[in-house]
């Protein structure tokens, strides 16, 4: 139940988890790249499930209203205890989680650039 935007918003923040954490293990080191490739893998993970969320809302064979509240008032404490135990462990520096997590809107606007020039090469922009 997710659109095309958020499926390669989701693939590229995998993708800069693989490849940022490896390229940061040379420099900084192994814990901070482990902990941006974790904040990397979390911010994918709870941005599938919002897009999922709002896929059902808007969907029109969606499910049950009362389901999709049930999982919106579990997703949102849930992802916050993950979020407050992964600063809170040992082995996740808070420095390198928190680069992790800030690089959605660092994909968001990569993708709106690249969607512009391609909507520019083609022709094909909005009516």
């Amino acid at each position: 139940m997710r659109g095309a935007f958020a499926t390669l918003v989701v693939h590229d923040l995998i993708f800069i988890a693989a490849v940022g954490g490896v390229a940061l293990s040379l420099y900084p080191g192994a814990g901070f790249s482990f902990s941006f490739a974790a904040g990397c893998l979390w911010l994918a993970l709870n941005f599938s499930a919002l897009a999922w969320v709002i896929g059902a809302l808007v969907s029109p064979e969606r499910p049950s209203r009362l389901f999709v509240f049930a999982v919106v008032c579990a997703k949102i404490p849930a992802s916050y205890l993950i979020l407050f135990w992964m600063y809170r462990a040992d082995y996740l520096e808070p420095v390198g989680l928190t680069v992790g997590l800030s690089t959605l809107p660092v994909v968001i606007f990569v993708r709106g650039l690249w969607a512009a020039r391609i909507a520019e090469r083609t022709g094909a922009g909005p009516a």
